[in-house]
């Protein structure tokens, strides 16, 4: 429901998603940035074992070779609670890129690549799968 006394935490959440946006399209290395559109936004979770919001990353590229192309990641975290080195810890690999920009499936999950143990905001196992099943992809949508 419209509430007018919300505007301004609004115009701020939309400031602070637009900014990740751009930090994140500036970390896609160049042959996956041409036609790509990154998109953000929290989704909130009621989940009592997984951190209240969540913010969901989705690429899409637009034209060119990777016109089918999508992808999707999060963090599991509000957008004010991601810096530098969670988003860097986050942010898909080259191989990931590749398959979403040529628009096949692939899953990224940055805890099973890399074999780190991060608890990064409250990090709870299977995150990813929840996002994806939340937003209508499967595991091999993403």
């Amino acid at each position: 429901m419209f509430d007018p006394a919300n505007l301004g935490e609004q115009a701020q959440k939309k400031k602070l998603l637009d900014a990740l946006s751009k930090r994140i399209y500036a970390r896609i290395i160049p042959p996956y940035k041409e036609h790509l559109i990154v998109s953000c936004k929290e989704v909130a979770c009621g989940d009592p074992n997984c951190s209240p919001i969540d913010t969901v990353v989705t690429l899409l590229w637009t034209e060119g070779p990777g016109a089918a192309g999508r992808g999707l990641f999060g963090f599991p975290c509000a957008v004010e609670k991601i810096d530098d080195d969670i988003l860097n810890f986050f942010i898909p690999d080259a191989d990931v890129l590749a398959d979403w920009q040529n628009g096949i499936k692939a899953f990224w999950n940055p805890l099973k690549k890399r074999r780190r143990k991060k608890n990064c905001c409250g990090l709870v196992n299977g995150y990813l799968e929840w996002v994806g099943s939340l937003l209508g992809f499967s595991k091999l949508d993403a």
